[in-house]
């Protein structure tokens, strides 16, 4: 015989705050209202200034990026951008060969190769989140209901049109 799930208590009470939240509503306008009939200060042009000096503040920083930029390019020889380009490319081209080989390494599985068991897909761990952002592939992680083996599926991320 199967147990009956317990129900949710249930509150009829509404709170102060749900009961009269017109009211309330209300009352914050109407004192708003009064405070702006009567303060003297000048709202529109304390806005202005704060804005524009808003403003100001993310044009001098944009320029002391500048600034900074040129001074270290500044010092950078011909020879320090090749080097420097060479490195990224050892990257770029070490990254897809990580990913091809990741594709060909952990192919799709359904059972499980020692017991024979449907796989269970589980949570990723937060690194294979990672990986799978950097390097554009779809990551699943599977874990066997038996034998608890944890298996790792790699596919490419489809190309949406």
């Amino acid at each position: 015989m199967k147990r009956k799930r317990k129900q949710a208590k249930k509150n009829n009470e509404q709170s102060l705050f749900q009961k009269y939240n017109f009211e309330l509503t209300l009352l914050f306008m109407f004192s708003i209202g009064v405070f702006l009939i009567i303060e003297d200060m000048e709202i529109s042009a304390t806005l202005f200034s704060f804005f524009k000096n808003l403003i100001f503040l993310f044009a001098d920083t944009i320029k002391l990026l500048r600034d900074l930029l040129y001074k270290y390019l500044k010092d950078f020889e011909f020879s320090d951008i090749v080097g420097a380009c060479l490195i990224l490319l050892c990257l770029f081209l070490l990254s897809i060969r990580w990913r091809v080989k990741l594709l060909n390494k952990f192919e799709k599985k359904v059972d499980c190769p020692k017991c024979k068991k449907r796989l269970k897909r589980i949570p990723k761990k937060m690194y294979y989140r990672l990986l799978s952002f950097i390097m554009k592939l779809r990551i699943y992680y599977y874990q066997c209901g038996e034998c608890y083996d944890t298996f790792l599926c790699v596919l490419e991320k489809s190309k949406r049109k």
